[in-house]
C-alpha cells in the first residue's frame, strides 16, 4: 500500500447519510445535440488532416499528394483507404458503403 492508499479515507459513511434512495434524479438524459462534423466540405484540408492524409496514404502504399485535397477529397479518401486495408468496408451503414465506392467512381 502506498503512502497516499493509506492516507485515503473511505467513503462506507455516504451510505449511512440518507435512509433511503434519493428521488429527484433524472430518470432520462436529453437527445444529445447534432453535430455538423464539416460545415464546408469543398474547403481546403490543413495540416492535421493532411498529415492524417499522408499516414493513411503511406500505409496502403498509395502516397498521394495531400495538397490540395477539399475535406470531402480526404474524408472519402480515408474511407476508401480503410476499406482497402481491411479487405472489406468496415463502417457499418450503406451510406458509409457508398462513401467507398463515390471514392472508385472519381
Amino acid at each position: 500500500m502506498t503512502k497516499r492508499d493509506e492516507w485515503a479515507s473511505t467513503f462506507e459513511h455516504i451510505f449511512d447519510e440518507i435512509s433511503e434512495p434519493r428521488t429527484d434524479c433524472p430518470l432520462t438524459a436529453p437527445n444529445a445535440p447534432v453535430v455538423h462534423l464539416a460545415q464546408d466540405m469543398d474547403a481546403e484540408i490543413e495540416d492535421l488532416q493532411r498529415n492524417w492524409v499522408d499516414l493513411i496514404s503511406g500505409l496502403v502504399g498509395d502516397f498521394v499528394q495531400s495538397h490540395g485535397m477539399t475535406e470531402l477529397d480526404a474524408s472519402l479518401y480515408i474511407k476508401h483507404s480503410i476499406c482497402k486495408m481491411a479487405g472489406e468496408c468496415v463502417y457499418g451503414g450503406a451510406d458509409y458503403f457508398e462513401g467507398c465506392d463515390d471514392y472508385n467512381r472519381k
